[in-house]
């Protein structure tokens, strides 16, 4: 990214910064990575579990600097969902124990316990009563009502978070964090758009920093001398209304005078409708947050939000923008993070790529975190790759993801493989799911499974098309079909003039289509959110190059903006009656933003009668809608974004020749999420 691109003009292969010692109060950080607190969904009845520690284990023999657990709710009504961890109650305690032990017994890791509590985040359905709140509003995110607290409840809060703290203590955190972001409880006090009161608790700043502060002072004291204290801090809600960065650099020297030993800085509330952690937001693009507040306080400032890479993290260190980085997916991604960095191996780190499939979109629908990219992410306990006594030629046919991790799992396990790939290039599907502007890392995962198979020495062969002849030359003991999916024609008359075209067609890097002035996409699932998305920009410039000619003031300010925004007219028809089905909740709401944004027209409910040609090369659509009929005249290009379905021809050829299996879309077409998973699977039966 064009913020931190001096970084790539000097060697980082060690990155000093990120794995020099970082002093947070009492407590020494071996280095400057920190996972950051995040919900997993694994804990039952708030209890800790072999899954909790199998998993933070894993991360902590990386030998990373802090590990935070939680959030751990401190009452009932702070409960976000039932699994989550408890430390409301001395019940908890023992798991809690066995947790930090696990951890400080493999490494010399800190642990940290994020002290949450959701307030009117909260559900009522879950936590048995109405949820409460500096004051009664409605939450868009949760869509209910929360009632004000009075202001003896509000005491009896600060004193469960002392006893919350108290707990932390006795199980043996290293570290107590206090959540105040991302639109929680704390941050529901600081804000004057959740905090309507006119008692001590509300109206001026002083009031409305009356109960964090109190919070932290009350921790504070039941911590001992060995124990940092920090806070989750938001640098700016992003919710209209509410407080911006500028309020929150006044909040921070305050609530830091109160008894913090660093500031952990994120950005937003869940309601906000600014981006903080899908693939569009640019790596590291909220350290603005953490660089600004950095300047105020005297403590150290955690900085967070997209940051993938060691490359990014060691800058933001090196420049001054924070005193440690928080990776949190990106270690859910790849536990081996920090030692692969530490080793100089950056490149063989599995990067998150901010897909959100495996775990905000879970948390989003209530279950267990796991991960696009590692199918071994929440299942330390039950995957274990060791090298087989049964060792065989594998042959792979297809070198989209499922067939590249089937690969990758074999090879580890000790097997001989050949990866034969019809197209020029490894990937598949990837391909097409990158094009769209802002979903350009899901390349990397190519680029990753590259170099993996080739110090695993598996021989790939491009351009190959298999047949049972070559099976019966090369003589292998088990081939994998993982020859993917292919776009159906719709039963629609006109599909086959000249205009018309498979979305998939256009969306590969290799695509000679060149679409006219007014397009439109039929089909209005993920495949034609995303091509109407890319159809809106091609052509268009990039943000850098916008940026480079506004500099020398060749363009100003609006029309250099302009040149990165919508080229042509798109229009998208679904028969369904909504856009983006297949997306995960935390991606669909910034694809359809991105619709608006570039005026992209839709008719729901919608059906294609026909396509006819006109005698100036465009042609015709004549849809239905209810009673209505609807005519979209002058199309200069049609792409079919519709269904999909398996390619598996070869697999009735080999009956009888060779022990094969067929895997991923070839199988069952799905997701990115599902083809690694079933060539992970295949990879481990072998």
């Amino acid at each position: 990214m064009f913020i931190f691109q001096d970084a790539l003009f000097h060697d980082m292969a060690s990155f000093p910064l990120l794995f020099s010692p970082l002093k947070v109060g009492p407590v020494e950080l071996q280095n400057r990575v920190v996972m950051p607190a995040m919900h997993l969904s694994y804990a039952e009845g708030g209890h800790v579990n072999s899954k909790l520690i199998n998993f933070y284990s894993e991360r902590a023999t990386s030998e990373i600097g802090l590990i935070i657990i939680g959030g751990c709710y401190v009452n009932k009504y702070g409960m976000g969902i039932p699994s989550m961890i408890g430390i409301d109650d001395d019940e908890f305690i023992p798991g809690l124990h066995e947790l930090t032990k696990a951890i400080h017994g493999c490494s010399k890791t800190m642990v940290g316990a994020q002290l949450y509590h959701s307030g009117r985040y909260s559900f009522k359905q879950i936590i048995g009563t109405q949820p409460v709140s500096a004051s009664a509003t409605f939450s868009k995110f949760s869509k209910q009502d929360s009632r004000e607290l009075s202001v003896d409840e509000i005491q009896q809060h600060v004193q469960d978070f002392a006893l919350a703290a108290a707990r932390a203590k006795k199980a043996e955190f290293d570290v107590v964090e206090i959540c105040g972001s991302a639109g929680y409880l704390i941050d529901q006090f600081m804000s004057p758009l959740t905090n309507k009161r006119d008692d001590e608790y509300g109206g001026s700043l002083e009031n409305r920093l009356r109960f964090p502060i109190e919070v932290i002072q009350a921790c504070r004291a039941e911590l001992d001398d060995d124990t940092a204290l920090i806070m989750r801090y938001s640098g700016s809600d992003l919710v209209p209304g509410s407080n911006d960065l500028e309020q929150k650099i006044t909040m921070a020297p305050r609530l830091v005078k109160a008894g913090l030993d660093a500031l952990n800085v994120t950005g937003g509330w869940h309601e906000s409708r600014v981006p903080s952690i899908t693939m569009g937001v640019p790596p590291g693009a909220f350290t603005y947050f953490s660089s600004e507040i950095r300047k105020q306080v005297n403590i150290p400032v955690f900085a967070s939000n997209r940051i993938n890479d060691p490359l990014i993290a060691e800058s933001i260190i090196r420049e001054g923008k924070a005193d440690a980085t928080c990776i949190g997916r990106g270690q859910i991604c790849d536990p081996e993070f920090a030692s692969k960095a530490r080793k100089g191996n950056p490149s063989l780190i599995r990067k998150c790529i901010g897909c959100n499939q495996g775990c905000f979109d879970a948390i989003f629908n209530m279950s267990p975190v796991s991960c696009l990219r590692n199918p071994v992410a929440g299942m330390e306990g039950k995957y274990s790759i060791e090298p087989t006594d049964d060792k065989k030629t594998v042959m792979i046919v297809g070198g989209g993801v499922a067939g590249l991790e089937c690969a990758r799992i074999a090879a580890m396990r000790g097997h001989e493989v050949l990866v034969y790939e019809l197209d020029s290039r490894l990937g598949g599907q990837i391909w097409l799911a990158a094009c769209p502007p802002g979903r350009e890392d899901i390349k990397t995962m190519v680029d990753w499974y590259k170099e993996v198979l080739e110090r695993l020495k598996v021989k790939i062969a491009l351009n190959r098309r298999v047949d049972v002849g070559l099976v019966k030359d090369l003589q292998p003991d088990v081939v994998i079909i993982a020859t993917g999916a292919r776009p159906v024609k719709p039963d629609i008359e006109g599909v086959d003039l000249h205009n018309v075209h498979f979305a998939w067609d256009f969306l590969k890097p290799d695509s000679n289509i060149l679409p006219g002035d007014k397009c439109v996409v039929v089909g209005g699932g993920a495949t034609g959110v995303e091509t109407a998305i890319a159809l809106a920009h091609f052509g268009s410039f990039s943000p850098d190059i916008a940026a480079f000619l506004n500099y020398f003031k060749i363009l100003n300010d609006e029309k250099a903006w302009e040149i990165t925004r919508k080229r042509r007219d798109v229009t998208i028809i679904e028969m369904l009656g909504r856009l983006g089905n297949n997306f995960g909740k935390s991606t669909r709401w910034t694809m359809l933003q991105d619709l608006e944004r570039l005026e992209i027209q839709s008719h729901l409910n919608t059906t294609i009668s026909n396509i006819m040609p006109n005698d100036d090369g465009t042609c015709k659509i004549s849809c239905i809608s209810g009673d209505e009929t609807i005519s979209l005249d002058k199309v200069d290009d049609v792409f079919l974004a519709t269904s999909i379905e398996p390619v598996n021809d070869l697999h009735d050829d080999l009956k009888g020749v060779v022990k094969c299996k067929v895997i991923g879309d070839a199988r069952k077409t799905g997701d990115l999420m599902a083809s690694i998973k079933a060539g992970f699977k295949q990879g481990m039966k072998l």
